[in-house]
């Protein structure tokens, strides 16, 4: 009889074996409520939640709908610990969009902390075989994409999986037991290559109800690693010397922003391409000071590769461990996923003769008007370079491109022309439209 396979959870829980006393999470709430817990504290309210599902079937997909902070990690620690397989379910999400989500999963039972629930669903299996294919995987995380381009596909996560993701990112990442690292992303849909990560190498997690209190806990709390979106950074004004890394993903920089962060903290932002199927690919942090919109070098057990240049980029391919095990809804196996050249990633980018990775944008956002080819993030990047605009959004509306720009103390008139003339290489009017916010979807990016 072959041993148990090591899950993610044991490597937590043998920190808190270590370390009992170490600060775990550090939780500042509306109205400055601050929530303290130690691995030990985190280890014994995990254990006490555990009871609720443990009489679900080995492997069970479970649904959790809980707020960003505590009641989220202990929840989902738990679904973990009871070896089930943890399914968030976005509460920002309408109650027909959370609904298909938990019928595409397939979900055995929902906990739902806002009325302290569990509620039992039928569980149909999702691998075409009643599920054996998806048990053997030893199965622990199951998120939908943020369907910024398309229809929300479900990526599934093994336990092994994960232990080769988070380890081949923390070869570049070095958390460690004395960082302190303020998570900015979402729980809901930022949970591997994040928060598991930290608590699996010993760090401290600090996280805050409400982004504009992020300055003020990562002051208090002598942060040492920030990892949020290119959004949540333009709330911080003061140094941050403790900080040693700061890193931008889910959304491209802009350098007005990338600037201003490194004059007021004395850190560069350093911008890192991630996904969900693969885990962090690159990492910006050699050259972030002076060219900060590179997407950086492939991380150390990563290949990267650019299929079929066209001149405007070619389609990102990646080799190394972690990849995703299957989708779901309909249930294609990673092998079936893969090309010659590793998994496709969707996003479009050229490597220089230095081997760093200059993304373009992706593929479902790439437009042809004429001869000419090019994507909505080209145009938005040469927009955003502005100094008054926060940030733009580029779409095709028939012959046309429509430029939907937030720029709150712009002089638009002027503004527009400059816009115009910025992007007058391209072969299409532009009308350029002035917004107060973009649209988004659950998960914060842009919603095309």
């Amino acid at each position: 009889m072959s041993s148990p396979r090591l899950s993610i959870i044991d490597l937590i829980w043998q920190r808190a074996v270590n370390a009992p006393e170490h600060p775990a999470l550090i939780f500042l709430g509306n109205k400055g409520r601050v929530e303290r817990f130690s691995y030990a504290e985190l280890t014994s309210r995990t254990a006490r939640r555990i009871s609720r599902i443990s009489q679900l079937p080995p492997c069970s997909r479970v649904g959790l709908n809980a707020p960003h902070g505590p009641e989220f990690l202990i929840e989902a620690l738990a679904i973990l610990a009871a070896g089930h397989c943890l399914v968030p379910i976005n509460g920002e999400l309408d109650a027909s969009e959370q609904q298909e989500l938990a019928v595409r999963a397939g979900i055995h039972a929902l906990r739902q902390t806002s009325d302290d629930s569990l509620t039992l669903f039928p569980g149909a299996a999702i691998d075409g075989q009643s599920d054996n294919v998806f048990r053997a995987l030893s199965p622990a995380y199951l998120r939908f994409t943020s369907g910024s381009t398309g229809q929300r596909k479900g990526v599934l996560l093994g336990h092994p999986t994960i232990i080769e993701r988070t380890a081949a990112a923390n070869l570049r990442l070095q958390i460690g037991a004395a960082d302190r690292v303020l998570c900015l992303l979402p729980m809901v849909d930022h949970f591997v290559v994040s928060i598991l990560l930290y608590l699996r190498y010993g760090a401290t997690v600090l996280l805050v109800e409400n982004d504009m209190d992020a300055p003020a806990l990562a002051g208090s709390e002598r942060a040492t690693v920030l990892y949020g979106s290119p959004a949540q950074y333009r709330s911080f004004r003061t140094p941050l010397p403790s900080l040693r890394l700061a890193v931008s993903t889910a959304q491209g920089l802009t350098v007005p922003l990338a600037e201003a962060f490194l004059a007021v903290t004395g850190q560069p932002l350093t911008q890192a391409l991630g996904i969900i199927e693969a885990g962090l690919l690159t990492l910006n942090e050699t050259l972030a000071r002076t060219e900060p919109l590179l997407a950086g070098k492939p991380m150390p057990s990563y290949k990267i590769s650019v299929a079929e240049n066209d001149g405007n980029g070619g389609e990102i391919h990646v080799q190394g461990p972690g990849l995703l095990d299957a989708y779901v809804s309909p249930w294609q196996p990673r092998e079936s996923l893969l090309t010659k050249d590793g998994f496709p990633t969707g996003d479009h980018g050229w490597l220089d003769d230095e081997g760093y990775l200059h993304l373009v944008g992706r593929e479902k956002n790439r437009l042809h008007f004429g001869e000419a080819t090019f994507f909505c993030e080209e145009i938005e990047s040469r927009i955003n370079q502005h100094g008054a605009v926060t940030e733009s959004l580029v779409s095709r509306d028939g012959e046309q491109l429509v430029a939907k720009v937030v720029a709150p103390n712009a002089d638009w008139a002027v503004l527009a022309s400059w816009i115009r003339n910025a992007v007058s290489s391209i072969s299409a009017p532009v009308e350029v439209q002035f917004v107060e916010f973009l649209p988004r979807t659950a998960t914060g990016k842009l919603a095309r």
